[in-house]
């Protein structure tokens, strides 16, 4: 299979493991069998979009957050995703957010961190 299929696999087991849950749970929660969670993980089998849809769920994440592992810009941007989506922010409240940061960092500016 393709590097992003293995790269995706571990992704979910890590995200399965850091979360206690067994592959059998992981496969109750999003409406799987565990052996399609075991090719899954082990990169032998690409899920359907709405196949990873149920299991982002069931990992308490999202699909972006399981497909841009290992890019670091989606890391640092992970704190920020999550709290849009825990507050439910409108996309009203987003744009302000962005308005503020462009205030505080702008362009040609470089960050230190």
């Amino acid at each position: 299979m393709s590097e992003l299929t293995e790269t995706l696999g571990r992704t979910i087991q890590a995200r399965r493991k850091a979360l206690s849950l067994t592959q059998e749970r992981l496969a109750e929660k999003a409406g799987l069998s565990s052996n399609f969670v075991r090719m899954i993980e082990r990169g032998t089998r690409v899920p359907h979009l709405e196949t990873l849809e149920s299991v982002a769920a069931a990992l308490d994440t999202s699909v972006v957050a399981l497909l841009s592992a290992g890019d670091e810009s989606a890391d640092v941007a992970a704190p920020l995703l999550g709290l849009i989506r825990a507050r439910r922010l409108s996309a009203e409240d987003v744009r302000r957010i962005e308005t503020l940061a462009r205030t505080m960092f702008p362009a040609g500016e470089v960050a230190h961190g």
